[in-house]
């Protein structure tokens, strides 16, 4: 776990993120059951391909027989065994009935299971399609349950930023005394860091947007009031170096 997910770490779970995980175990479900449906009904398809073989077979040595009689019957002599196809036939026979019954009720089931699979097929569609919904309002969730540690670390960077600032402010203020070059510490001045709940704050009212435009006023106030005690800090910042004492 690295500093940023500590950070954020919570202990309870929050509602659209339960949601959005009862959501997902149900798709999961879903598709395992197709998932087992479709290997019964390979199998199936399997049992039916089977006894259409046994058939195929026996079929295709009874043309055999007719044929080796017909040129028996022709010319009084035949290049095949007729008695030996006659016992392959038998067996062949033997092995359809034994196959046949089962690829019948395997066909039976196979037209079951295919339509079991198209309606959950479309049950997974309808669940697959909420999925992004449930996704974004998870993560908006989270966003905004992550607000409060964001605004703490982003008053802190400032503060932290401003120190550093301070420190700017007091070699630009003697560099442009003494004529060398400076760091141009006012340029790095911000009057605030990316604000990532900007959505928030969409305005439609018109009394809204006045509020709006007088916090914003009274923002570049306390930002030019903060650059101005950054300076200020500056100046005691050189002072307490040439003093010796700690800064």
């Amino acid at each position: 776990m690295n500093a940023v997910t500590k950070l954020f770490r919570r202990a309870e779970e929050l509602p659209a993120r339960a949601a959005l995980r009862s959501h997902l175990r149900e798709v999961q479900s879903l598709q395992a059951k197709r998932s087992a449906l479709s290997t019964q009904a390979a199998a199936a398809r399997e049992d039916v391909q089977r006894g259409n073989a046994a058939e195929a077979r026996a079929k295709g040595i009874s043309d055999g027989i007719d044929l080796a009689m017909a040129d028996q019957r022709y010319s009084g002599e035949s290049r095949e065994d007729i008695g030996a196809l006659r016992v392959q036939l038998a067996e062949a026979q033997s092995q359809t009935t034994k196959l046949s019954a089962v690829a019948r009720s395997a066909a039976i089931a196979v037209a079951r299971y295919d339509s079991d699979l198209h309606q959950l097929a479309t049950q997974a569609s309808v669940l697959i399609a909420k999925t992004s919904t449930l996704l974004r309002e998870a993560l908006l969730e989270e966003m905004t349950a992550r607000r409060p540690a964001y605004e703490q670390a982003k008053q802190q960077l400032t503060a932290a930023l401003h120190s550093v600032l301070a420190c700017a402010c007091a070699h630009d203020q003697l560099a442009e005394r003494d004529g060398s070059k400076k760091i141009g510490s006012d340029s790095l001045f911000v009057m605030s860091l990316p604000d990532p709940y900007a959505s928030d704050k969409l305005l439609v009212d018109t009394d809204e947007q006045i509020a709006a435009g007088k916090a914003l006023a009274e923002e570049h106030r306390a930002f030019d009031a903060s650059v101005a005690a950054t300076h200020a800090k500056g100046v005691t910042l050189i002072n307490q170096l040439l003093s010796g004492a700690e800064v």
